[in-house]
């Protein structure tokens, strides 16, 4: 009689877990995607079984679900931002956009400029040489940013990004790593391409200019 009770208690078990996870995933259709969460944990379980870094790990969740992505650690609502369009979206009253900016202008300017002088008190270059190094360390830092996952930043109350309701007192990440890699603002993000950065016949020359020195 007590295993016959087991079973009925059982039964509707996984129709309620099915309930909870489409209430939790659709339960206002205008907050950004969002994969399947669990009951309490949310997301957490994910996180926690990923072998990835965080910032890879996201990544990996904006291929599937887009650049724009709303997750659930424990009680609290977690926003991931992986692609320029989206960062630019994100009001400066609320969040990041200024940090983003700041941290790869501060970046770059800090390894550029204490790079050029070391180079200039070494031996005066070319300009087209100097532009050429600061072309590839900036092409560096495109694809191996110092801070690939930004410090997340607090919601002050509800706003919107990109068409998405993000709910008041949510955690934002900038996904530096991922907007990177953004195909949408680089092309052919995977490839280390300085010429991006500067004109291509100023490359070669400057390169040719090298070589000559060798």
């Amino acid at each position: 009689m007590a295993i016959l009770l087991f079973l009925i208690f059982l039964l509707p078990l996984p129709f309620f877990l099915f309930i909870l996870l489409k209430h939790g995933n659709n339960g206002c259709g205008s907050l950004p995607p969002t994969p399947p969460a669990l009951p309490l944990v949310g997301h957490l379980h994910m996180l926690m079984f990923d072998k990835s870094p965080p910032h890879v790990f996201f990544w990996k969740l904006s291929q599937k679900y887009g650049s724009l992505l709303h997750l659930r650690f424990g009680c609290k609502p977690v926003i991931v931002v992986s692609s320029a369009k989206m960062a630019k979206e994100v009001p400066k009253t609320h969040i990041i956009t200024g940090q983003l900016a700041y941290f790869f202008h501060q970046t770059s300017n800090f390894i550029l400029s204490d790079g050029t002088k070391l180079l200039r008190s070494a031996k005066e270059m070319p300009a087209a040489e100097v532009q050429v190094i600061k072309a590839v360390i900036k092409e560096t830092f495109r694809l191996q940013p110092t801070v690939p996952l930004l410090m997340p930043r607090e919601t002050l109350r509800k706003c919107s990004i990109g068409g998405y309701e993000v709910p008041a007192k949510s955690l934002v990440y900038v996904n530096a790593w991922a907007i990177g890699r953004d195909p949408e603002a680089w092309e052919n993000p995977e490839e280390f391409c300085p010429e991006r950065f500067i004109g291509v016949a100023t490359v070669e020359l400057a390169l040719a200019n090298l070589l000559y020195q060798v």
